[in-house]
């Protein structure tokens, strides 16, 4: 509970508005899950803004469901990091004030995301190491409302959006077992 209370007074601290032509936002929900997200508006006209937003998840772990060990095996050392990073820029048209920064806005995106995954085990003095990624790259638009509270405070709610993406998915597998060829088959 102390978390949560500290983690949404952070947010009211650093969540704000600069004389009603920027924000600056850091979305507290992602901490939780050991993500940082970053994000910057500047008002353009009387009611359209530019935003760009950045988040960068911390190397860490993957939780132990994702990975089964053998557990009649005490040789084996395994090792596991996942870690991403997203940039986004959104042209925003507010529809119902004449002032940009509040109320309901449509907004074009076009969206980075890069996740990474390395996974590495020694079994019985073989190596084996994996090394994944994907990258996505996004095109579409959303719907949103976003509050300013006190002209010092920002909520900012995007409830609704559709999009189109590219990905690519790629993985490289390396062992020094020289039967290797032997266990896993070619496609």
């Amino acid at each position: 509970m102390k978390k949560i209370c500290l983690a949404l007074t952070f947010s009211c601290f650093i969540s704000m508005a600069f004389a009603q032509t920027n924000t600056v936002d850091v979305g507290f929900w992602g901490l939780f899950l050991r993500t940082i997200n970053l994000s910057y508006e500047k008002a353009t006209t009387k009611n359209q803004s530019f935003q760009i937003k950045a988040g960068y998840t911390i190397p860490r772990g993957l939780p132990s469901f994702f990975i089964e060990l053998d557990e009649t095996s005490t040789q084996i050392e395994t090792t596991n990091k996942f870690s991403a990073v997203s940039v986004v820029g959104e042209y925003r048209f507010y529809v119902k004030r004449d002032e940009a920064l509040r109320g309901f806005y449509v907004a074009p995106f076009v969206k980075y995301n890069n996740y990474s995954l390395e996974f590495s085990d020694n079994v019985e003095g073989i190596d084996y190491v994996a090394t994944g990624g994907l990258n996505t790259f996004s095109l579409g638009g959303q719907i949103g409302y976003q509050w300013l509270i006190g002209d010092k405070f920002v909520i900012d709610w995007g409830f609704l959006g559709l999009g189109v993406a590219r990905n690519s998915f790629s993985v490289k597998y390396e062992t020094n077992d020289l039967n290797a060829d032997l266990h896993c088959p070619r496609y």
